[in-house]
């Protein structure tokens, strides 16, 4: 659901009629938490209520138990961290949690290579995101919007995956190869009209 605001925000940050924008999606959120239904309104309330009972056996404490467990596993092996796929069974020996992951991918992903595989992960995201806008603004019109689409995806996604187990979704990785593809044709689109 963050994911989605994010790009609604986005969609209307790029647009040419902004205010018009933003007031659509006020009109969309005012309609959607008018309507919303009752069991996405318990969820959203009994989160909070989760958290402060520390109740193992709730979904939200055992994602914050999970995320704790992996910020100590980077604690302990800040270098290249547990292990790719260790994780899961690591949490174990830091929480009193059975194995999961940590619904959040860059804990997790910290936690299993450690800050050199955290460090070239985000950087990869980091300069797929800056292609991305390079290609938003100097690209031709059709390029751009493909550009544009992909940013915005990929940020709602990135923002999503703070509470996701996502680093081996296909979709991420699929952001970070159509960004190639797409800068190889702005490139080329470039060279054509010089």
């Amino acid at each position: 659901m963050i994911g989605l605001v994010v790009i609604f925000l986005l969609l209307a940050l790029n647009s040419r009629r902004k205010l018009l924008s933003f007031l659509v999606i006020a009109i969309l959120a005012g309609l959607f938490i008018t309507y919303m239904p009752d069991y996405l309104q318990d969820r959203i309330e009994t989160t909070g209520l989760e958290l402060q009972e520390e109740n193992p056996a709730s979904s939200t404490y055992r994602r914050l138990l999970l995320s704790k467990a992996g910020l100590m596993m980077l604690r302990d092996n800040p270098i290249m961290g547990v292990g790719v796929g260790n994780f899961y069974w690591s949490v174990r020996n830091y929480v009193p949690a059975s194995a999961g992951f940590a619904h959040n991918m860059y804990v997790e992903v910290a936690a299993e290579t450690g800050l050199v595989g955290i460090f070239l992960f985000m950087g990869m995201i980091f300069f797929t995101l800056k292609d991305l806008r390079k290609i938003i603004k100097n690209a031709s019109p059709h390029l751009k919007s493909y550009g544009l689409g992909l940013y915005v995806g990929l940020m709602g996604f990135l923002v999503s995956a703070i509470f996701l187990h996502a680093e081996y979704e296909k979709f991420l990785w699929l952001f970070i190869f159509l960004t190639i593809c797409l800068k190889k044709l702005a490139a080329e689109s470039e060279e054509v009209v010089i």
